[in-house]
């Protein structure tokens, strides 16, 4: 079902009197979460062949709490903040997310401070590779990685 279609449900569902009552729409969910069958029949018989396309549009508008979130996400949605874990939910979509080490991050401002402080030092390789306690050989091999880092 498209939103095109819930769009045109719930229009006509808004054109019928007796389907626009709140008051029946809070008595249904009521009796269903107190398990009056009896009254969610008498309901579903009153609102007739429109019932199962209410359902259908609750369960495709239905949210989840806070609370339904379990235990092992918990600790991520207490760092970022129940709406900013709810948005990455819905972007993510169930799939899989690579989140890099703190070491992998400031790898690229490393290479930066190291090049600027080989371009201080006027491109004298062995008086930076001493500076920051490096071989030569590994100062070259940073420098490239961020000239190769740069052209990205």
């Amino acid at each position: 079902m498209s939103g095109k279609d819930i769009y045109q449900i719930e229009e006509i569902l808004k054109k019928n009197e007796e389907l626009k009552s709140d008051e029946l729409m809070l008595d249904l969910d009521n009796s269903i979460e107190t398990c009056n069958r009896k009254r969610v029949d008498e309901i579903m018989e009153l609102l007739g062949g429109y019932a199962k396309v209410i359902h259908q549009i609750r369960l495709i508008k239905m949210d989840y709490e806070e609370a339904d979130i379990p235990e092992q996400y918990r600790e991520i949605m207490e760092i970022v903040s129940y709406e900013s874990f709810k948005a990455l939910i819905e972007y993510i979509n169930g799939g899989v997310i690579y989140l890099p080490r703190k070491k992998t991050l400031i790898k690229n401002n490393r290479l930066r401070y190291i090049y600027n402080l080989l371009v201080y030092n006027n491109y004298d390789y062995r008086y930076t590779a001493n500076q920051i306690g490096l071989s030569e050989k590994h100062l070259r091999t940073y420098i490239k990685q961020y000239q190769d880092m740069s052209k990205k």
